[in-house]
């Protein structure tokens, strides 16, 4: 599932749109709690320019509706991913803005 795309209020294809129904009306799905530190950090502010990703009204309420949507449970994650989710490549950084 992608959440990032969900968070930009972007379309999703007809067939993605269908997997995402499906997976809800059935098992459900599971949305790593990685993805909202990958949202928190594309949506803060980035020097002379706006977040790369804007969530309203903000990252944490976004987040949180989203999580409480019907089949969407939540994945933790590991302590190795999160330690690694905190090494992300320069592009991902302030220093080097995505884009």
């Amino acid at each position: 599932m992608n959440s990032l795309a969900l968070a930009n209020d972007d379309s999703l294809p007809p067939a993605i749109v269908s997997i995402i129904v499906d997976a809800g009306l059935a098992d459900g799905m599971f949305v790593s709690t990685a993805s909202a530190r990958e949202i928190g950090v594309l949506a803060r502010p980035r020097p002379g320019r706006p977040p790369a990703l804007q969530c309203g009204p903000d990252p944490k309420t976004w987040f949180a509706q989203f999580l409480s949507g019907p089949g969407i449970k939540e994945a933790p994650i590991t302590p190795a991913i999160a330690i690694d989710s905190s090494h992300f490549p320069a592009i991902f950084t302030r220093t080097q803005p995505i884009g």
